[in-house]
C-alpha cells in the first residue's frame, strides 16, 4: 500500500487493542519479548502517537467496551489494552526497489485514474487493504455482483473478517509445546486444555483493528461498511473460454460502467464523485488557497458539487467539479493531517511530519523538505510584489491583516507587524466565531456571548461572566445580578451619561461667561471710578468699579 500511495500519510499500520484474557496474557509475553529484544526483525508493537517501542503494551490501559444484544436484555463488558500499533516497517521489503529510483516517495497515481475491483469477498488482510484505500479514497471503487432484487438499496460492503489478527487451537498448541524458559516464564496452566476430538479446528479474533481515518479511528473496521462508489451488475460470462479472459470481459465491463457515469463532453462541467477534488484543475490555474504558507505541505483543489452526498444504496454521488470552490485533497508526500496546537491554545488542522518508526530514515519516508520551505518575506507563498500590482497576475488576493476583521475576515496575520501583533491577530481570527471555544482559548465577553461555559457559576467566574436565566441552582439570576452589579452594557451607559451632563454643564457655563463678556463690553460707558475714604477717613488704594445699568441694553 504504501509503494503504490506514497501519500497515504499516517497510519499507515492499523492501529488495534486486544481483550485481555488469560490465553492472550501468555501468549502476548512472546510478543512483547520480542517487541524489546527483536526490534529490527520481528513484528513489533509500537506507541501510536510516538512510533516508538512499547514492549508493555498489554499492561497499560483500564479501557473497556461494552457489547448490548439488539433488544438491550443482555450485555457483555470486557478488558482491553490501551491502543497500538502492529508494526513491520523495520523490514521493509519493497524499499530496495526504490534505492536509485527517480520516481522514489512521489505520487505515482491520482486517485481518479485508479480502480479498484472487489465482489465484497475480501477477508482478513485483503479487506484491510481495500477498506484502507476506500476510507482514505486513494482510488475509486467498483463493487461487482448481483443487487438483492427484494432489497435493491442494501449496502455493499467491499471487505469483510476485517479484525487485526487471529489466533487458532494450532497455534496455541505449538505456543504450549514449545520451551521458552531460557527467555521467559509461561503459565502453561492458563492455557485452554486440548479439545476433544482430534482434527478438530477452532479460529478466533485476538485483536480489534480501528479504522484509519479521523473520522473512522474509534470504530471497529470490522463494523464498518465501506461501500463502493459505483456498482457493477456482472454475473459470470457463459461466453469466456478461460479464466483469464473472464477477467478481461469483467475488467471491460467496470470501464464501461466508469465511462457512463462520468464520462463528459467537450464543453461540459468535469463529472465527479461525491469525495473526489480535482488537484490538477485547480494547479493549473495556480494555488486555489492562495494562503498556504501556516499549511504549506498540504494539496487543495476544487471539491465535487455533490460534496459528501451518497446514494440511497452507499455509493458516491455524482456531481461537477466546483471550480469556484477550493478545499483540502490530501498531504504531500510524508506528512499526515492532525490537529495541532499552534501556539496560545489554539487548534488548527496541519499536515505534519510522518512520526519514524524503528529502522526507518527520515530521507526514505519524507522528502526533501527543501522544496516546501515558504519565506518570512512572503505572504502566504505569494510574493507582495504580486498583491494587486499593476501589470503582474494577482495569483494571491489576499491582504495583510491590520486589525480585527481589516480588511477583510481572510485577511491574513503577519508575522513581522508591531501594529497588529502575530498572537493578537491570531487570537481574534480565531475567536470571530466562538462555537465550540472554551473560556480559555477565547476569554468571556459578557452578556452578548453565546456559550454556556461563560454563565456565572460564582462572583465573576469565569472572569467577565454573565448571570444565568435560571431562577434556581448554586447561583441563580437574583442572587447573581445582585452581587455582579449591573453588567458592563449598562456600567457603559451609566458612565457615558454622566460624563455626558458634566460636558452638558462646561458648555452651558462656557456660554453664559461669553454671555456676560459681551454685556461688558457695550456697557464700557457706563463704568465709572469713584474714590471713597474709610470710617477712618483714609483713602482706599484699591479702585471699585460701578456700573451703571442702563435697561433698555440689558
Amino acid at each position: 500500500l504504501n509503494f503504490l500511495f506514497p501519500q497515504v500519510g499516517h497510519p499507515l499500520y492499523q492501529i488495534d487493542d486486544e481483550m485481555k484474557t488469560d490465553i492472550n496474557e501468555q501468549m502476548d509475553i512472546l510478543r512483547s519479548y520480542v517487541t524489546e529484544y527483536e526490534s529490527n526483525t520481528g513484528e513489533i508493537i509500537l506507541d501510536t502517537e510516538t512510533m516508538q517501542i512499547n514492549p508493555n503494551f498489554y499492561t497499560q490501559g483500564n479501557r473497556q467496551r461494552t457489547t448490548t444484544s439488539k433488544n438491550s436484555s443482555k450485555s457483555l463488558t470486557v478488558d482491553l489494552t490501551d491502543k497500538f500499533v502492529m508494526y513491520m516497517g523495520n523490514r521493509d521489503d519493497f524499499l530496495p526497489f526504490t534505492a536509485d529510483w527517480d520516481l522514489k516517495r512521489k505520487e505515482l497515481f491520482s486517485p481518479e485514474n485508479v480502480i479498484v475491483i472487489s465482489d465484497g469477498v475480501c477477508a482478513s488482510t485483503c479487506s484491510q487493504f481495500v477498506k484502507h484505500i476506500g476510507l482514505k479514497h486513494l482510488g475509486r471503487i467498483a463493487g461487482i455482483g448481483i443487487s438483492n432484487p427484494r432489497n435493491p438499496n442494501a449496502r455493499f460492503d467491499i471487505g469483510m473478517a476485517s479484525s487485526a489478527s487471529v489466533r487458532s487451537v494450532e497455534m496455541v498448541q505449538t505456543f504450549k509445546d514449545y520451551n521458552y524458559d531460557d527467555y521467559f516464564i509461561i503459565n502453561k496452566n492458563k492455557l485452554p486444555k486440548n479439545l476433544y476430538r482430534v482434527g478438530s479446528q477452532l479460529t478466533w479474533s485476538n485483536k480489534g483493528g480501528y479504522g484509519f481515518t479521523e473520522d473512522s479511528k474509534d470504530l471497529l473496521l470490522e463494523y464498518i461498511i465501506v461501500d463502493p462508489d459505483f456498482r457493477v451488475e456482472h454475473q459470470l460470462q457463459s461466453s469466456a473460454s478461460t479464466a483469464d479472459e473472464e477477467r478481461i470481459l469483467s475488467y471491460l465491463e467496470v470501464l464501461s460502467e466508469e465511462k457512463k457515469l462520468l464520462g463528459s463532453t467537450a464543453g461540459n462541467s468535469k463529472k465527479c464523485f461525491s469525495w473526489e477534488v480535482d488537484v490538477s484543475g485547480a494547479e493549473s490555474k495556480g494555488n486555489c488557497k492562495k494562503c498556504v504558507k501556516d499549511d504549506q505541505h498540504s494539496v487543495f483543489g476544487h471539491p465535487c458539487s455533490s460534496r459528501l452526498l451518497t446514494e440511497a444504496d452507499g455509493t458516491s454521488k455524482i456531481g461537477i467539479v466546483d471550480t469556484e470552490s477550493c478545499v483540502f485533497s490530501h498531504c504531500k508526500v510524508g506528512y499526515y493531517r492532525k490537529n495541532v496546537n499552534i501556539g496560545n491554545n489554539v487548534f488548527k488542522d496541519q499536515c505534519i511530519e510522518i512520526p519514524l518508526g524503528p529502522n526507518q530514515l527520515e530521507s526514505d519516508i519524507t522528502p526533501d523538505k527543501t522544496l516546501d520551505i515558504v519565506s518570512d518575506s512572503d505572504i502566504c507563498s505569494c510574493s507582495v510584489a504580486l498583491i494587486g500590482t499593476p501589470g503582474q497576475p494577482n495569483i494571491c488576493s489576499v491582504k495583510y491583516c491590520t486589525s480585527k476583521d481589516q480588511p477583510t475576515s481572510d485577511c491574513v496575520c503577519n508575522t513581522q507587524s508591531t501594529n497588529y501583533p502575530l498572537a493578537t491577530c491570531q487570537y481574534d481570527k480565531f475567536c470571530a466565531d466562538l462555537t465550540g471555544k472554551s473560556p480559555t482559548q477565547c476569554f468571556c465577553i459578557g452578556d452578548s456571548d453565546p456559550r454556556s461555559a461563560c454563565i456565572c457559576t460564582a462572583y465573576n467566574t469565569p472572569n467577565n461572566c454573565k448571570c444565568s436565566s435560571s431562577t434556581s441552582g448554586s447561583y441563580p439570576k437574583y442572587e447573581c445580578e445582585k452581587v455582579e452589579g449591573v453588567s458592563l452594557k449598562t456600567k457603559l451607559i451609566i458612565i457615558g451619561s454622566v460624563v455626558g451632563g458634566v460636558l452638558l454643564i462646561i458648555i452651558s457655563i462656557i456660554i453664559i461667561a461669553c454671555i456676560i463678556k459681551s454685556r461688558r463690553n457695550k456697557s464700557g460707558k457706563n463704568i465709572h471710578s469713584v474714590k471713597q475714604k474709610d470710617q477712618n477717613n483714609q483713602n482706599i488704594d484699591s479702585r471699585q468699579r460701578v456700573i451703571m445699568l442702563d435697561t433698555n441694553n440689558w
